[in-house]
């Protein structure tokens, strides 16, 4: 959590101060664009790395589909 907390922090001061730049050279246009091409990057992102983050499942085998035997612990 740390990493993502700093993330945030990070990326809002510089986006800010960017986006700040760009609205004062270019007007709220395209400050608004600036902020849009970077919220579609980073959901660009997200969706490319959700792959390496999700947990395949298990294959269903007739022994895998079974719940476990609990009576061992119940004695």
């Amino acid at each position: 959590m740390a990493w993502l907390t700093s993330a945030i922090s990070v990326g809002t001061a510089v986006g800010s101060a960017a986006a700040g730049q760009i609205i004062d050279t270019a007007g709220a246009h395209w400050g608004y664009a600036f902020a849009a091409a970077f919220a579609a990057a980073a959901m660009l992102t997200c969706l490319l790395g959700l792959t390496k983050l999700t947990v395949p499942s298990p294959a269903l085998t007739p022994t895998a589909a079974l719940p476990p035997d609990l009576s061992a612990e119940r004695r």
